[in-house]
């Protein structure tokens, strides 16, 4: 017989949280990856894919207290997702800045197994 066991708010979050959310459309990505966190309240989990890039054009912005943003499964290798910064670049400035958490009500927020480069061409 298997005993109850009670999920901690983690990972009850986690639980009720959607698939990962695919890279592909790359166009749309930063959009839909930003809407899902703004659409949803406090405690959300984004769950990226394993092994996928993200070609964000802008910042991933939290939106509320205790979101998370994070790879499926948590992965501790290179299988986590990767944030690849692309977006524009005109006179040696732009989009420097994968994900920002300083909104005024963003306190306990949470990135976790994650990866981020920068695309410079």
């Amino acid at each position: 017989m298997v005993a109850n066991s009670v999920l901690s708010p983690a990972q009850s979050r986690r639980a009720d949280s959607p698939a990962c959310i695919p890279p592909d459309p790359a166009n749309t990505v930063t959009d839909r990856l930003n809407l899902a966190l703004n659409s949803s309240g406090p405690g959300f989990v984004l769950q990226l894919c394993p092994s996928a890039q993200y070609l964000i054009q802008a910042p991933i912005l939290f939106a509320a207290p205790n979101q998370e943003v994070s790879t499926s499964g948590y992965p501790t290798d290179d299988s986590r997702a990767t944030l690849v910064v692309s977006g524009p670049i005109e006179n040696g400035q732009g989009h420097t800045t994968a994900v920002d958490g300083t909104c005024a009500n963003c306190g306990g927020v949470i990135l976790r197994n994650i990866q981020a480069s920068i695309f410079i061409t």
